[in-house]
């Protein structure tokens, strides 16, 4: 675990520069791309990194939860500078850019594309970076069926939150 999180801290120090756009995954990128490595490492050779299920579920439920603590407390005090600055106005924007795609995509997938209810569920969760949904609708349904499709749109929406966020703010700089 100390390898994974040494070689996430090295990896999100690289900064790749294109056009005057500095790329780079950064600690939460890195951090996340060390992590599905190396769980993709210990899934391929199980005698590897063995953690006792305790120690999982105190990584899992209490670090998680510290971490969106911490994001939450650096993203409030720019959203009420905001909200000084714009009125009420970016609240509403982001209740719509929060909630608007996740219900068009609900719409789009049940019923255009057809997909059954569990899998809407769980992908919406997991595109969403979502964890403590996903563990709400584990909770509330006594069933984990929904992290199938979970998985891969969480790792896909991981990395384009990572690469996308700094890419955009960029490019609108």
């Amino acid at each position: 675990m100390s390898i994974d999180i040494f070689l996430g801290i090295l990896l999100g120090a690289i900064v790749i520069t294109i056009h005057k756009i500095p790329l780079t995954l950064g600690g939460g990128g890195s951090a996340l791309f060390a992590g599905l490595y190396f769980g993709w490492l210990q899934q391929k050779h199980p005698t590897t990194g063995i953690i006792p299920p305790s120690t999982r579920w105190l990584l899992k439920s209490l670090c998680l939860n510290l971490f969106i603590a911490v994001v939450g407390l650096q993203a409030g005090s720019g959203f009420v500078t905001a909200l000084k600055e714009m009125g009420w106005l970016v609240f509403v924007i982001g209740v719509l850019v929060s909630i608007l795609p996740h219900f068009l995509t609900l719409l789009f997938s049940r019923f255009v594309l057809k997909m059954n209810i569990v899998d809407n569920i769980g992908s919406l969760c997991g595109s969403g970076t979502i964890t403590a949904a996903l563990n709400a609708v584990n909770a509330e349904t006594d069933s984990s069926v929904f992290a199938l499709s979970y998985t891969p749109t969480y790792a896909l929406g991981n990395i384009f939150l990572t690469v996308m966020a700094p890419l955009v703010v960029a490019i609108l700089a």
